[in-house]
């Protein structure tokens, strides 16, 4: 950039088309979505979509939103531009809403965030030896959550007679689960944790009717700085194991929700008029893109009514057919329950802790059993055990 923009150094876009096209070969993803449009321009398509599909096999959201947008028929540098940076001005927006107003605070985590869970469950993530990554955590499909209205807070929100600025980009569109992205249908999987750690509401909802157990870790266990959201490449996560899971707080407000709508629709309405003006296909697949760029923050306001949940969540979609979607079955289940896993992370963090639920029975037992299942693990010096301090009746 210094030999583009003459910082430190004079002018010479020579040099910076060489650096750029060292730097996209050596994989960084920004510098091969800057190359695929030096092709665009000169209108090499095969060049282009040699260096976008580098720059999307990087993780940059750039060059997938690119390389979606010159798929849908915007092949030309003239067609792609306006819509192009429409498109970067709507993805800003909604990673500042989300790394602003969805960032957890470390204040609120001073107590650590939990995550209910019932004995059968807990057992599974002791059990093995540590090499199994068996201390993950589950994110499920959103198909099994127990709010019907799951993803839709925003969507169906209303203030007086204003129109909610996304009906028309979700008109035409039904309500699934999914994300439409590489011409490909993505599945959203969530975890959920609390920021409180020893609810009486949350034990009867989450925590086996007060007889699960809280799995208590410190934030350091999370990826606090992540900024890849939920889109990601195919590349991801294909046999590796995940990393470690970004979390973002859950709003409830009506007053929360007005204002992330106002937000969007500043630059949501630029996307739209763009989109109105093309023939063909590309209406649909700018329509497309717009949704999953936005999409991470549907998942993270909820209604009122579960406030007191304090719940903070990670997000991440994923393609059916993908390997790195598990499934789980019991020999009394009619269907298989799919979900992701995280990479390890439960219990080997300092500020660990185990809760047992307040109508465990004979706690002191299940206590040292735990203790001494840490302790196998090498973790007791990382999580300690301890019973509810709330009384159950």
């Amino acid at each position: 950039m210094a030999y583009r923009d003459g910082i430190g150094t004079a002018r010479s876009p020579s040099s910076y088309r060489k650096f750029l096209r060292e730097a996209a070969h050596a994989g960084h993803g920004q510098a091969a979505f800057q190359c695929s449009l030096i092709h665009l321009k000169k209108n090499d398509l095969l060049g282009f979509n040699q260096y976008v599909r580098s720059g999307a096999n990087a993780n940059d959201m750039d060059a997938m939103i690119a390389q979606q947008l010159v798929a849908g028929g915007l092949d030309s540098w003239r067609k792609l531009r306006p819509v192009l940076m429409a498109m970067q001005a709507l993805r800003a927006t909604a990673v500042r809403i989300r790394n602003e107003r969805h960032k957890i605070d470390l204040l609120d985590t001073n107590t650590g965030i939990a995550h209910y869970t019932n004995a059968g469950a807990l057992a599974s993530m002791i059990a093995g030896s540590p090499s199994d990554a068996r201390n993950c955590v589950w994110l499920s499909s959103t198909v099994y959550v127990n709010d019907p209205t799951e993803g839709m807070r925003l969507r169906d929100y209303r203030k007086g007679r204003e129109k909610n600025p996304l009906e028309d980009l979700f008109d035409g569109t039904d309500s699934s689960a999914t994300i439409s992205w590489l011409d490909k249908e993505f599945h959203v999987f969530i975890a959920c944790f609390s920021l409180e750690c020893d609810s009486l509401n949350l034990w009867r909802f989450y925590g086996d009717d007060g007889h699960g157990f809280s799995i208590v870790s410190p934030l350091s266990a999370f990826d606090p700085e992540s900024s890849d959201g939920m889109i990601r490449g195919p590349w991801a996560k294909r046999g590796k194991t995940s990393p470690k899971p970004s979390l973002y707080r859950v709003l409830y407000d009506d007053t929360e929700v007005d204002s992330a709508l106002k937000e969007l629709a500043v630059s949501l309405k630029p996307v739209l008029k763009l989109a109105r003006k093309l023939k063909g296909d590309a209406p649909k697949r700018v329509r497309s893109v717009a949704i999953a760029v936005i999409s991470e923050l549907l998942y993270l306001y909820k209604d009122k009514q579960y406030e007191a949940e304090r719940e903070v969540r990670a997000a991440e979609v994923q393609t059916l057919g993908d390997p790195a979607v598990k499934e789980f079955r019991l020999p009394s289940m009619k269907y298989a329950k799919l979900h992701l896993e995280t990479g390890a992370l439960l219990f080997q963090e300092r500020g660990s802790q185990i809760i047992i639920g307040p109508k465990v029975d004979k706690q002191d037992a299940v206590m040292i059993d735990l203790q001494h299942q840490l302790a196998r693990q090498s973790w007791s010096g990382t999580c300690r055990v301890i019973k509810s301090e709330k009384n159950y009746r």
